[in-house]
């Protein structure tokens, strides 16, 4: 039968006890002492205390038992304030808070460092099987915006040499399939840009033209130029099916100038990474 109260953790040795409370008490004393024996309860002072005294220490009773649930935090309130919180091993003087609660870093290191088991892993995914958000909750998470003290960390932000070596080491020995492989390829050469597109494209370029530039992104542009010289490589542009060389350019950023196609995605082509930029093939020379 599952009874309702405010219950009590007793060290009969010192006196000090650690009071709770729970919908289901019998069940709640069960997973206190199932976590005190696996030594990771979240109570520090009563996990040493039983590390130190041992099982054969501790009772347990039901102070009261409340059949209102609702009053249950208001009762296990009252009882931390008369026994004391002095006298007692709860990390916390308020009912059911956290609030005030200072961690060692040992619990924190444990706590980033928590593994979750396949097993655990498996009974989430099987609740969160079938589970549908509601409209609220979508119309929510699309009206959701960062804050601008967010932007800012984010724009802030760089990984660590210890974090990019991570990343590096879990994509090592990466390999596409041969069907992935194919199903890119067959992307990557239908996608020739119709001219419809093209026309778009420079009239989009007009417009920017036309709103002007600023002395900032001039100023960013020398810049990239005087880099680009200093270590430029002409290109060539080809016919993504037969290969043919249909204009050759002194770099990647003229080809750019001359084509609309972005820089970086004809140096992609160039370097192996891609297989075609703008609906074009290109290579170094």
């Amino acid at each position: 039968m599952q009874e309702s109260g405010v219950y009590r953790i007793t060290n009969i040795r010192t006196g000090r006890a650690y009071v709770g409370s729970s919908v289901n008490v019998s069940k709640r004393l069960a997973w206190h002492f199932n976590e005190l024996e696996r030594g990771v309860h979240h109570c520090g002072h009563l996990q040493n205390s039983y590390n130190k005294w041992g099982k054969d220490a501790f009772d347990c009773d039901i102070i009261e038992y409340i059949d209102d649930v609702t009053k249950l935090i208001e009762r296990e309130q009252f009882y931390i304030d008369s026994l004391g919180f002095k006298n007692l091993y709860n990390s916390s003087p308020t009912a059911g808070s956290s609030l005030g609660v200072k961690r060692s870093e040992e619990t924190k290191a444990k706590l980033r460092t928590r593994i979750i088991s396949p097993e655990t892993r498996a009974k989430i995914s099987a609740a969160a099987t079938g589970r549908k958000d509601t409209e609220e909750t979508n119309l929510k998470r699309r009206l959701r915006k960062a804050t601008e003290e967010t932007k800012a960390k984010l724009r802030a932000y760089k990984a660590t040499d210890e974090t990019k070596a991570k990343l590096s080491a879990a994509r090592k020995g990466y390999k596409h399939t041969p069907e992935t492989k194919a199903k890119n390829g067959a992307s990557w050469v239908s996608r020739i840009v119709t001219e419809e597109t093209r026309v778009k494209q420079r009239e989009a370029w007009i417009a920017r033209a036309a709103r002007g530039i600023t002395e900032e992104t001039r100023e960013k542009q020398r810049l990239s130029a005087k880099k680009e010289d200093a270590q430029c490589k002409a290109v060539q542009q080809l016919n993504p099916i037969t290969g043919e060389v249909i204009a050759t350019f002194y770099s990647a950023g003229e080809a750019y100038r001359q084509t609309l196609t972005c820089q970086s995605s004809i140096s992609k082509v160039c370097a192996g990474k891609a297989k075609i930029a703008g609906g074009y093939g290109w290579r170094f020379l």
